[in-house]
């Protein structure tokens, strides 16, 4: 509960008073069809596009919802956000937010927004996020009693949304279009004069058959391990300490670089001890083994660290590791190793499974620059997310200042009051 006074012209208010919470139909399974409104779950709310099954009966108003209704997800996914994908009707587990006289609906949202984790950690007895009716009722915030200023701060708000909605946009678009490249290149390869080969099903006379399907005749699928060098971590327990040299492990590894957040370190003599064999660096490629295991990470960066238990380390040999990286991320190599795991999320794939993928791979000179390609749209693509970031830590310290009223804004009719 929030117990910081209010500035003047705002008012302490639990979340409950602001607005209507009203959940959402349990549907039943045999009522799915494909006819009818779309079911929203929380699964649509956090992606719109997605397929929702349909629902061809009576509804309850407060279970119907449509453009501009604000929809509170209160369980597992917290999160606000304003309808905007057409009539449908909302299932459990989400809230129908209807502000009550007097409360700005994009004022409320935003407000939900920046108190969300908060609420969730006030709720007791789950080990699950959630946020019950009996959270909005403790939970109390500072509340401009002007709806004007309350559409003020949200406009100023939404317009960052918008902003951090389109960058995220660009960004899918972005994944597609290099997931899109990756496939090319790895089926089609590049002629020496820098074009994509016609596809196989135009030019079958350029292609040859292969354990992976058909590749241009120049390329030969070879193992792992008869073109890079795959070394296992060292079989040593050491001491971890607060600070030193990190060593990696598999929740370290994501596929766009090294997550230092959650590292833990040993001393110079311990690194020593755990690198004798091979000392990791810049263009060598980690390898998880478990939990997230098949995730390749390729080092651009100039760090000294070692590897822990389930992760491996893939250092040049014969062929370009920045190449062998692209192919590891390619759905070749996924199915190969989702196969190896016996199809689990969660399995673990050996060192011998590991050595043994086939990989289809061109010359040098080819092979330099397929990744030099995928290298250049991933590169972008990082870009896109550092802005998206960028804009969604402009939007906290936005929330804060706005939505707690250290900062006063300028209303439509008050051109005197500056933000």
């Amino acid at each position: 509960m929030s117990d910081s006074p209010c500035r003047s012209g705002w008012e302490k208010r639990n979340l409950i008073s602001l607005a209507q919470y009203l959940n959402g139909r349990a549907f039943r399974e045999d009522e799915w069809g494909e006819e009818g409104l779309p079911i929203i779950r929380i699964e649509q709310i956090n992606d719109p596009s997605t397929i929702s099954d349909r629902y061809d009966g009576p509804v309850l108003r407060q279970n119907l919802i449509d453009d501009g209704d604000l929809v509170f997800s209160w369980s597992a996914t917290l999160k606000a956000v304003i309808w905007k994908d057409g009539p449908a009707a909302l299932n459990q587990h989400l809230f129908k937010v209807v502000p009550n006289a007097g409360v700005d609906r994009t004022f409320l949202k935003q407000l939900l927004d920046m108190n969300m984790e908060r609420l969730a950690a006030s709720s007791q007895g789950s080990t699950m996020k959630h946020v019950p009716r009996s959270a909005l009722e403790r939970y109390r915030a500072c509340v401009p009693a002007s709806k004007d200023e309350q559409a003020s701060i949200a406009e100023i708000l939404s317009t960052v949304d918008e902003a951090i909605e389109g960058t995220e946009k660009l960004i899918a678009k972005h994944q597609q279009i290099r997931a899109g490249l990756m496939h090319d290149l790895f089926t089609r390869g590049l002629t020496p004069d820098g074009h994509l080969r016609p596809p196989h099903t135009e030019c079958p006379d350029l292609y040859k058959d292969s354990p992976l399907g058909p590749i241009p005749k120049e390329w030969e699928v070879r193992r792992l391990d008869r073109q890079i060098r795959v070394i296992d971590c060292k079989h040593y327990t050491p001491v971890y300490r607060e600070e030193g040299f990190p060593v990696i492990r598999p929740r370290n590894i994501k596929i766009d670089g090294l997550d230092l957040s959650d590292v833990e370190f040993v001393s110079r003599h311990e690194y020593e001890i755990l690198t004798d064999t091979h000392k990791p660096g810049p263009g060598d490629i980690v390898f998880s083994r478990n939990a997230s295991f098949g995730v390749p990470c390729y080092v651009s960066d100039d760090l000294e660290f070692a590897i822990g238990q389930d992760v491996v380390v893939m250092t040049k040999s014969v062929s370009n590791t920045r190449f062998v990286f692209c192919g590891l991320c390619s759905d070749g190599s996924t199915r190969q190793i989702s196969r190896a795991s016996g199809g689990s999320t969660f399995g673990r794939i050996n060192l011998h499974e590991i050595r043994s993928l086939l990989l289809p791979f061109p010359g040098p000179d080819e092979q330099k620059e397929v990744a030099e390609r995928i290298f250049t749209a991933s590169s972008h693509l990082e870009s896109l997310k550092r802005e998206a970031e960028k804009r969604r830590r402009q939007k906290h310290g936005l929330m804060h200042d706005l939505l707690t009223g250290e900062v006063e804004v300028a209303l439509a009719n008050d051109p005197g009051v500056t933000a």
